[in-house]
């Protein structure tokens, strides 16, 4: 009877599958799987669904005054979603399907997908072993597990930021991949704006060829012109955007605010040691495993040094912008606005774990027992 035989990759995948799922079935800490943000993504799934618009006042429970700060006002005085729309679109088919329990399918779904697509992406450049170990530790050793039971726009948007990543890796040279490259890091743009920040890292790995950057900057502009449509189309002003419109009932009527209020550099340098030090929401509580794995960018550097410079100049952007964030530490375990730091860490997490392996594998070696040559000895070994 033939045995049956698991790769790494998939053996990682299956574990990790089995451990979201019984995070997803025994429902994480009791909470509701559609906390903070996650209730306004389904609400404009729900809309487009049923009212094929934007439009949440169908949706909104309650009086519409109760959500206050959650909800954006278009160019007409209408309550329209205030957070980024891109999840709610990719997942429509899910949540007609199932409703909420679809949106946390979804969830789960993505989650896996994007771990997968980074082990894959590792085992170019590592052992399979290593690069599914580096893996499994990411999945379980940051607080991923705690947005399995959820509806993350985070984890959407890093899977795409993900897939720019290895299509300029990969396939740099050729414009197909140049071009998805462009539209993946575009998607990932207009999910999570804070994500435009990494752009300058890309310049590591784009080739500097006219060409290349031309087929990059078509993939980019598509979704990017679909958001400045969808401003001009809410807001009458491509630049726009519904974080810029930011309904706020005071004194009983409806005022605006904006997010970029929201950013400051008088909070940066306690954003810069809470995101490592808060116990609640800090790297080095929350997420353990992914500080360690940076001391792999040295090793990785080595073989490949304009994708050490990336990884580590996305890294260094993202953690920097969030730090200047107000809101930093709102997410109710980590710091959901470093997801994907989290993520891109995992290939020098690989490359760290082979080096340790390499070092303990020669510090282990057998060697020889000395040949004893004294005279004694030798006088001792003809007679025999």
């Amino acid at each position: 009877m033939r045995r049956l035989s698991f790769s790494p990759a998939a053996t990682v995948l299956l574990a990790l599958a089995v451990i979201y799922g019984a995070i997803v079935a025994t429902s994480y800490d009791g909470q509701p799987a559609l906390r903070g943000d996650a209730w306004y993504y389904y609400l404009t799934a729900v809309s487009l669904l049923q009212d094929q618009d934007f439009d949440l006042a169908n949706q909104l429970p309650g009086r519409p005054e109760a959500h206050s700060g959650e909800i954006a006002l278009d160019r007409d005085g209408h309550l329209v979603p205030k957070h980024n729309i891109v999840l709610a679109i990719v997942s429509l088919p899910m949540v007609a399907l199932w409703g909420r329990e679809g949106a946390v399918i979804f969830n789960l779904l993505q989650l896996l997908l994007c771990l997968h697509a980074l082990n894959l992406w590792i085992s170019l450049y590592s052992s399979p072993g290593a690069a599914a170990a580096a893996t499994f530790l990411v999945g379980i050793l940051s607080f991923a597990p705690h947005y399995v039971y959820n509806y993350s726009q985070d984890i959407l948007a890093a899977t795409f930021l993900l897939g720019a990543f290895i299509c300029l890796d990969r396939r740099s040279d050729h414009k197909i991949g140049l071009l998805l490259a462009g539209a993946l890091f575009g998607i990932a743009d207009v999910g999570k704006f804070p994500f435009f920040v990494v752009l300058p890292a890309l310049m590591f790995v784009l080739p500097a060829k006219p060409l290349c950057w031309l087929y990059f900057s078509v993939g980019f502009a598509a979704p990017v012109a679909l958001l400045l449509g969808y401003n001009i189309a809410m807001f009458g002003d491509p630049l726009v955007t519904s974080y810029d419109r930011i309904a706020i009932f005071e004194a009983g009527a409806w005022q605006v605010a904006t997010h970029r209020d929201d950013f400051s550099m008088a909070i940066f340098p306690h954003g810069l040691v809470g995101q490592l030090l808060d116990r609640k929401h800090g790297l080095i509580w929350t997420s353990p495993i992914t500080v360690p794995s940076l001391l792999g960018l040295v090793y990785l550097a080595r073989i490949r040094w304009r994708l050490g410079a990336a990884l580590g100049a996305a890294i260094f952007l993202l953690y920097g912008f969030s730090a200047a964030y107000r809101f930093w530490d709102t997410s109710h375990y980590g710091n959901r606005f470093l997801f994907p730091v989290i993520i891109l860490s995992g290939l020098p997490l690989a490359m760290l774990l082979e080096r340790i392996v390499q070092w303990w594998r020669g510090r282990t070696i057998q060697r020889p027992a000395p040949v004893d040559s004294s005279p004694a000895a030798t006088k001792n070994l003809s007679s025999q």
